[in-house]
């Protein structure tokens, strides 16, 4: 439904308020969308025609003549989908001829002032019209004339088309008064379109990326504005939205690498990567008014911690992150009553992430906890616990076994009473962990006092602590993993958290997801005249240590754009911050200085209005010289030359545009220079 008001009624200013109208929107889309080329062409050239023929030349000074709109022009297509054959439509047939058919029809509508609306079969669209019919009629039937129509195509679609073509196309519409010259001429321009269409299309692919960007520098970027951007953008391209979602990742790390964590960041975080996610419907511990902050960052944590099994590596590591960070920060709310539950589930992400030494001092926190008697019998169920390893997986599983066959076979007849609870006392599952991590001897015998102290321990306690113990029988001495490389941060207790490990993860996460938004456009768009590098790829190898790839990748692409003659064809848009942290070395040290010099964004604008991008050839270049370096190549001095070559060659001083591309050619050449240098002093 939607509120408008019938034609007959627009100057009725209650039934302007109260009138309402069917709208059947996403059927027409639908059925718009199942429409042959030909049938969307002649729907565009129609709703073209009548614009500019009939509704513009509307009488300024009489507003109330009824007239048509561009549903009319819909109906009518509607209606002669549906009626005609499809040979009807063929690709054959004349563009003029169907739309010269069309227009003689509505015209007969517009004289007998019945137009049937599609989807309502009593309803007659134009039932208001009167005596201003007679004017549309005589305009519909001048235009429907074929000679006319073909005319009136050529001076007023074809020409301005034509002012979109260079000097050598346009020129030969000066002299089409025969049919062979005019068809010469329109061949022209469309192969010349279509040579230029892919990079009009990557072009367009550019610009929308460039709004995005733009929307993190001068738009709002709280959490309710960001869920509502990527709702947006999901609904006009998916690939836009994680775009979106990969440069806002980006801005998150590169403000965790430079400040706390502050509560908006966790929200902004929160937003981004959950929003997919399914709600847990179960509640870990009772809430009430008090604390409710506490419980909501551990139920999140709880739900990321769940996610990590079913996603890539870089996402499951992220999710784990992001879930330790939640549970620190829930001890920021003072709720003791979840201490122990917070600790031993960071003791279990911890164990899963490798940071051993940092397992064991959470579980000795829980064990401290303990102490008091309000403690000691706290459980967890397994619903809210990651897969922990494969011994707590056996053990549950073997509860499930024993169920299965007690009441399918030993006694099926039987109803079962209960089941077992598939649960752990948050005590002996942190002396378990504790057990697994600790080279100490004497931590199992510990863990067995704590196991027949408890009055009713679950029976997975008691066939964890069994299989722990026939594992470490086998062995001739307790397995344990050494501590010495943890970071000092990872021992820390208290609520803070060091986030250096999540913001590589949301950079490597970002990465991919930039890595598939790219591979798309290449896939549609990438041919041996129009070359494109997956860029993110290539970054995403030289974050991860890939340096053989990422020269390999760059390496071939170099000599790919030099044969296609392709310069600026593709673009990467260094100038923003977001993208700097893919970055390192020379690059980031040169945009900072421009940052240095110029704190606001707009003023960078200013002072370089055509210099927000460089070039793909300068990308590649930069990324092949910093992996030569990382690879000790030999053929560092050839590079040496190449990029002087580029330099005075390709980018010529002449032309402001390349004004960036030559600032990072000579940077890159001084310190490869300065590197072979200092390498052949060495040696």
């Amino acid at each position: 439904m939607v509120q408008v008001v019938h034609p007959r009624y627009k100057h009725d200013e209650w039934m302007k308020k109260f009138q309402w109208r069917l709208s059947f929107s996403r059927a027409e889309v639908t059925l718009l969308n199942s429409w042959t080329p030909v049938q969307q062409i002649v729907y565009h050239m129609l709703r073209f025609v009548i614009k500019h023929e009939i509704l513009s030349k509307i009488d300024d000074n009489d507003r109330d003549l009824p007239t048509l709109c561009n549903y009319h022009i819909k109906t009518l297509m509607l209606w002669e989908c549906e009626e005609k054959p499809q040979s009807w439509w063929s690709a054959e047939s004349s563009l003029m001829k169907l739309c010269s058919s069309l227009l003689h029809k509505l015209c007969n509508w517009v004289a007998n002032k019945h137009c049937q609306h599609y989807f309502i079969s009593n309803c007659n669209l134009i039932d208001h019209f009167q005596d201003a019919s007679l004017t549309i009629c005589s305009n519909l039937r001048c235009l429907a004339d074929l000679p006319f129509l073909s005319s009136w195509f050529i001076e007023n679609y074809i020409r301005n088309c034509v002012r979109c073509c260079p000097a050598k196309v346009s020129i030969l519409f000066e002299d089409i008064r025969s049919v062979a010259k005019l068809e010469r001429a329109v061949h022209t321009a469309v192969n010349w379109k279509l040579n230029t269409l892919t990079l009009d299309v990557y072009e367009d692919c550019n610009k929308w990326e460039g709004m995005v960007l733009s929307i993190l520098i001068w738009g709002h970027t709280d959490p309710t504005a960001i869920q509502a951007y990527a709702e947006e953008l999901q609904n006009f391209d998916p690939r836009l939205r994680d775009f979106f979602i990969a440069v806002t990742s980006l801005r998150v790390a590169y403000t965790l690498s430079m400040q706390s964590l502050t509560e908006d960041v966790l929200e902004i975080l929160w937003t981004l990567f959950n929003y997919f996610a399914a709600e847990i419907g179960d509640r870990l511990i009772t809430t009430n008014q008090h604390g409710s902050g506490a419980l909501s960052s551990i139920r999140r944590a709880i739900k990321l911690a769940s996610l990590s099994r079913f996603s890539s590596n870089a996402l499951e590591m992220l999710n784990i992150e992001m879930s330790k960070l939640y549970l620190h920060h829930s001890l920021t709310y003072g709720l003791e009553r979840t201490y122990c539950v917070v600790h031993v589930l960071l003791a279990v992400l911890y164990y899963k992430s490798g940071h051993y030494q940092s397992t064991i001092t959470h579980s000795k926190q829980v064990l401290i906890l303990c102490e008091c008697e309000q403690y000691v019998l706290q459980k967890i169920g397994a619903q809210y616990l990651p897969q922990i390893d494969e011994t707590v997986d056996s053990v549950f599983g073997l509860i499930l076994l024993y169920e299965h066959v007690q009441r399918t076979t030993l006694n099926p007849s039987a109803q079962v009473q209960h089941e077992t609870e598939l649960a752990f006392t948050v005590r002996l599952l942190a002396n378990y962990l504790y057990s697994k991590c600790s080279p100490v001897a004497d931590v199992l015998s510990m863990y067995e006092h704590h196991l027949t102290e408890t009055e009713e321990p679950l029976l997975s306690d008691i066939l964890l602590f069994k299989v722990m113990k026939m594992q470490l029988d086998d062995c001739a001495e307790m397995p344990f993993v050494s501590t010495e490389t943890e970071n000092a941060n990872d021992t820390d207790t208290s609520c803070s958290m060091d986030t250096t490990l999540l913001a590589t993860m949301l950079e490597l996460e970002a990465l991919e997801k930039l890595t598939n938004v790219r591979h798309m456009v290449i896939r549609e768009l990438h041919s041996d005249h129009f070359p494109l590098l997956n860029e993110f790829d290539a970054l995403y190898a030289y974050k991860c240590g890939l340096f053989e790839e990422c020269l390999e990748m760059c390496r071939n692409h170099f000599d790919m754009l030099l044969r296609a003659g392709a310069r600026r064809n593709q673009l990467y848009p260094a100038i923003f911050g977001e993208l700097h942290s893919m970055l390192d070395g020379e690059l980031v040290s040169l945009f900072g200085f421009i940052k240095l010099m110029h704190p606001v964004l707009l003023l960078v604008f200013v002072h370089f209005p055509n210099f927000e991008d460089i070039s793909m050839l300068t990308l590649c270049l930069y990324l092949m010289v910093q992996c030569q370096k990382k690879l000790r190549s030999d053929s560092l001095c050839d590079t040496l030359q190449l990029i002087r070559v580029v330099h005075d060659k390709v980018f010529p001083a002449y032309d402001k545009e390349y004004y960036l591309d030559r600032l990072i050619l000579k940077l890159t050449y001084r310190s490869l220079k300065l590197y072979i240098r200092h390498s052949a002093c060495v040696d």
